[in-house]
């Protein structure tokens, strides 16, 4: 087991000054690309981490999840997470899925960042302010707020085949005895078995070592993990060989 110390949530925030202005008048600073929906390949540009996250729904016994991974523009696993998030429907686990990956983008301190998600209903919902979705509309707007808050952002939509990793971590979400879990390193019940799959890099070592000391702290409905040290199941290392992985494209 791989135990790392917890990210705790704190009533501040460090963000860049220069997006005080944005904030005060509502610029957004993110937006829909007008490319064609993703089906493989990362940020072209050098500098940008990628977020994919993805929400789980089991119907015969009504409980959600939800889950999403962090990698650099050349594919490079940073962080992968995944949450129970109990009784709701897909559109709430979609939501919460996503704030806590925008959490970790911010904690992080990622600079730029490309959001894939395969929820057009969801995009649309972040992306357009004329969207009107009472019951949801708190935890889009948390999103919303957290997406103006990073420096440099895109939000596209991106075929389901293409969110295959978070997607699984969003199902591992819903049967999870924690209420959420971080993977320094890529579990194993994301690693397909298909000849089709691309190797995955292993983590630069100082994220491995990455620890609350290193990361500013958070303060939004979105708790990136609870108070006391969590055991990280399916992190132990495995040999580069036998580390197999779909990108999401």
């Amino acid at each position: 087991m791989l135990c790392v110390e917890p990210i705790i949530s704190t009533p501040s925030r460090i963000l860049p000054q220069s997006l005080a202005g944005a904030l005060l008048t509502g610029f957004a600073v993110f937006s829909i690309s007008s490319e064609p929906m993703r089906r493989h390949g990362f940020p072209t540009e050098l500098g940008w981490s990628k977020l994919n996250s993805n929400g789980s729904f089991v119907h015969n016994i009504g409980i959600a999840g939800g889950g999403g991974l962090i990698q650099n523009s050349v594919g490079d696993w940073i962080m992968g997470y995944a949450r129970n998030i109990g009784s709701t429907s897909s559109e709430v686990a979609e939501l919460w899925a996503l704030g806590d990956g925008l959490t970790l983008c911010h904690q992080l301190q990622l600079m730029a960042v490309e959001v894939e998600l395969d929820a057009k209903l969801i995009v649309n919902a972040i992306t357009n302010n004329s969207c009107c979705h009472n019951a949801l509309s708190p935890l889009i707007d948390d999103c919303r707020k957290l997406l103006s808050q990073l420096p440099q952002v895109k939000v596209l939509h991106c075929y389901l085949e293409a969110n295959f990793c978070a997607d699984a971590l969003a199902k591992k979400g819903t049967s999870l005895e924690q209420d959420f879990i971080l993977y320094p390193l890529p579990p194993t019940h994301v690693i397909p078995l298909s000849s089709q799959a691309d190797e995955l890099r292993p983590p630069p070592m100082n994220q491995l070592q990455m620890n609350s000391d290193h990361l500013p702290p958070s303060s939004h409905r979105f708790p990136a993990s609870a108070s006391e040290s969590r055991s990280f199941e399916d992190s132990n290392p495995i040999p580069l060989s036998q580390v197999r992985f779909l990108y999401n494209s």
